[in-house]
């Protein structure tokens, strides 16, 4: 059975308006103070009370049969039931990590950083996209601030590690019988996610790049895919499973799947389509300031005579855009310098221009390494 003590109990109103939209039928008792719900269940009649105020006393003892009622009905665990009730108005965005990744339930604090502000990014450009419909926007992160912001995380999962993004939906209007409303902006936001994603792992199984084309205009448009990314890459996760649980208070417009494995095989395919769909555009030198955050080479670093493979990567701010990493290919005697600031914690500064991969953001034609 279910107590108090399990989890936080969802409000009397939650649970009224999550009978109504499941379908019950709600009358009110002779004595006024409670409401009945009944719904027929295999011929069967099945009831459950409650107060008809959410300030009466027995509000709690109440609520408690109710969520083991709708438990026991659904074959669920009550623990599962609760947390839908309370999370009528949300949809959920939930994105696992591999088990490889995880230890003690935890996962490095510099990836979860990572993700949650590249979450925020994805989140935003998606809400742009829908407001615009146009398959590149200049100033996405911008006009999709106020969806990005309203958004909230979650618990992540217990046994494993991930991450949830509860999006409002917001409560359904109260309609007459056979009636439907349209869909709230923040569930077409969450579908058109859900949409392109499911449009990555299509295009990857099938080895066409056309069907990714093709869904830009409903689902990832080049902001989208540009973000989307940075999320997989920065996560450094071989392989990231997203989902989507949908308040029953809006009908979804289609079947959403399951959940739906990306792995970093799928970024050099995002890469060919966002070449192909993005317009030209001319190179931006810029100045990025911040910490090295990873060095990288097979050479000896003191060697200054053979030249080799010499990469950093730079967690910092660039003028023009804000918030920055980007990864730099340095000579002999800039990757000591590179070497020397990390391990004093200095920052650095570099000058370059930007490009995109499916390892990140690139700086080429470099000038001007030092520390900051």
């Amino acid at each position: 059975m279910f107590s108090p003590n399990d989890l936080r109990l969802p409000s009397l109103g939650l649970l009224r308006r999550y009978l109504t939209i499941s379908g019950w039928r709600r009358t009110l008792l002779p004595r006024g103070d409670l409401e009945l719900f009944t719904q027929t269940l295999g011929g069967a009649v099945v009831e459950i009370v409650l107060p008809s105020s959410s300030s009466a006393a027995t509000a709690a003892e109440r609520i408690i049969p109710a969520l083991n009622t709708l438990a026991s009905i659904g074959s669920r665990s009550v623990k599962d039931v609760a947390a839908e009730v309370a999370m009528l108005d949300f949809d959920i965005i939930r994105a696992r990590l591999p088990d490889s990744m995880v230890l003690r339930e935890s996962i490095p604090l510099r990836i979860a950083e990572r993700f949650i502000g590249n979450s925020r990014r994805f989140l935003a450009s998606a809400s742009a996209a829908e407001k615009s419909r146009e398959l590149l926007m200049e100033d996405a992160q911008k006009s999709g601030a106020d969806y990005a912001n309203g958004c909230r995380f979650g618990h992540t999962f217990q046994g494993s590690f991930g991450f949830t993004i509860e999006s409002p939906a917001g409560p359904a209007p109260n309609l007459a019988e056979g009636e439907t409303s349209p869909p709230p902006f923040e569930r077409r936001v969450v579908e058109r996610i859900a949409r392109g994603i499911q449009a990555i792992e299509r295009s990857y199984t099938t080895g066409d790049p056309e069907v990714l084309e093709r869904g830009v205009a409903a689902g990832l448009n080049i902001n989208m895919l540009e973000d989307f990314t940075s999320l997989v890459a920065d996560s450094t996760a071989s392989k990231i499973t997203f989902s989507f649980v949908l308040t029953p208070a809006w009908a979804p417009s289609y079947q959403l799947p399951s959940a739906t494995e990306i792995s970093q095989d799928v970024l050099p395919l995002i890469d060919r389509v966002v070449s192909s769909l993005r317009p030209p555009i001319k190179p931006v030198t810029e100045t990025i300031i911040g910490q090295v955050i990873m060095l990288h080479t097979r050479e000896i670093p003191t060697d200054l005579l053979h030249e080799g493979t010499r990469e950093i990567a730079i967690e910092g701010i660039s003028i023009q855009r804000g918030p920055l990493t980007v990864k730099v290919r340095l000579s002999a005697a800039d990757y000591l310098l590179a070497l020397a600031a990390h391990g004093t914690g200095k920052p650095v500064s570099v000058t370059g221009m930007v490009t995109r991969s499916s390892r990140g953001n690139a700086l080429t034609n470099i000038s001007g390494f030092k520390e900051a």
